[in-house]
């Protein structure tokens, strides 16, 4: 790889990501500007969200259990357990992640 390609940028991504109707209004209220989810992606900040609401009281009536519901937002930081090692030793299990999140709301 040359050097320009070394200092290129990452891509912008975006993840599709699926929530539950309890957290996903709370999404929408405002009261929940945060993710905490499994690292099993390359989350990082500037990296577009798309959560879809899934109910899985409905997996058996709507396709897959989505509810048609979704909301837009960017990640602005990721948190890691690491991240947490002095203030808050624990507070994250390994393999998690916090997104800090702006929501484009309705």
């Amino acid at each position: 790889m040359s050097t320009s390609e070394n200092n290129s940028p990452r891509p912008k991504q975006v993840h599709y990501l699926k929530s539950w109707p309890t957290y996903y209004e709370e999404v929408l209220a405002g009261n929940k500007p945060y993710e905490i989810r499994k690292a099993d992606r390359d989350f990082a900040p500037g990296d577009d969200v798309v959560l879809s609401e899934w109910s899985p009281n409905i997996a058996h009536v709507v396709p897959r259990g989505y509810t048609g519901r979704e909301v837009r937002g960017t990640i602005l930081r990721v948190t890691n357990p690491a991240d947490l090692k002095i203030c808050a030793p624990g507070a994250l299990r390994a393999g998690y992640v916090i997104l800090g999140m702006r929501w484009e709301l309705p």
